[in-house]
């Protein structure tokens, strides 16, 4: 997993905690991507109005990168929803 500490504005520089904004970056399998997008993007909309972080999914085959950006509340509420998605066809 990577961690990127940076500001609203994407400086380095972290002042407060009310501007403090991370990106983390996950990897999830190719086969789980339709579940967490949902048809339409419904499913990946709905992860963000609930959790207020914004989710972004790319990548090629095999493992495709979850990029996470919000404060780290929203970030684990966005992560939880995703990881449902992921457990709902096991």
């Amino acid at each position: 997993m990577l961690l990127t500490l940076t500001d609203r504005n994407g400086r380095g520089r972290v002042r407060g905690r009310a501007n403090t904004s991370l990106t983390i970056t996950d990897s999830v399998p190719q086969e789980h991507v339709g579940r967490i997008i949902g048809k339409k993007g419904s499913r990946i909309k709905y992860i963000e109005e609930q959790s207020g972080c914004k989710v972004r999914v790319k990548g090629k085959r095999g493992h495709q990168t979850v990029t996470y950006n919000g404060t780290i509340e929203q970030i684990h509420q966005a992560q939880f929803l995703v990881q449902k998605c992921q457990d709902k066809e096991r």
